[in-house]
């Protein structure tokens, strides 16, 4: 699926799970379920490339992501640049940018109130990107090499935690004569499937979401 597809589906994610809610939403739950939503992403844009360059070949050797390799290029600056930094950062490739912005929206959330105040000529600034890039390439490794199947129970596990948690309510799927999610829940877990698995029905989410949730009790 393209990554453009992928990224309209988040964004419908995102605006679903805040219609629930009559007063402002947590940012600490706005930022979870991005974060949810950007490691399947990951997954499987790390899954297809590996079926482009060659399924099951593997030299032993982890070839650098765009983030270790923006990493790269800051440690080797001698001074910081705020408009070069920026540059950067919008350079990198879809999912990974999504993710790195999302770290950067979490570990700043105490610094500012826009993502324009922030310059990364300010020493402080600068050692809580670094931090940011750390949470980034951190999740870029777990999930290499995680297989779909298993990075999909990931999100529906976290999902279904998110969801209790933020509303309070019990997080239960069922099926419906009409083969259409119902439920707030339905509907988010529907969606998130879509995610990677495109135009298949709602039963089939719900299997897979039915499937997670058991593997773990």
């Amino acid at each position: 699926m393209r990554i453009e597809t992928q990224l309209k589906k988040i964004d419908e994610l995102e605006n679903l799970f805040v219609s629930f809610f009559a007063h402002k939403i947590s940012t600490a739950y706005l930022l979870e379920i991005r974060q949810l939503a950007f490691t399947l992403v990951l997954s499987s844009d790390t899954n297809e490339n590996k079926a482009r360059n060659g399924a099951g070949i593997d030299d032993g050797k982890k070839k650098p992501s765009p983030l270790d390799k923006f990493k790269a290029n800051l440690n080797r600056r001698k001074t910081t640049n705020s408009l070069l930094t920026n540059k950067g950062v919008s350079q990198i490739p879809e999912p990974y940018r999504a993710i790195l912005k999302s770290d950067i929206a979490y570990v700043f959330r105490d610094e500012i109130n826009d993502y324009a105040e922030i310059d990364f000529k300010k020493p402080a600034h600068t050692k809580l990107l670094h931090t940011a890039i750390n949470m980034s390439i951190a999740k870029v490794n777990e999930q290499q090499g995680r297989p779909a199947n298993e990075a999909l129970a990931k999100f529906f596990i976290g999902l279904r935690d998110l969801y209790e948690v933020a509303t309070g309510e019990p997080a239960h799927a069922s099926a419906h004569f009409d083969e259409q999610p119902n439920s707030n829940l339905e509907k988010l877990i529907y969606l998130g499937y879509q995610i990677v698995r495109g135009k298949r029905p709602y039963p089939s989410a719900l299997k897979a979401y039915q499937r997670a949730i058991a593997r773990q009790s």
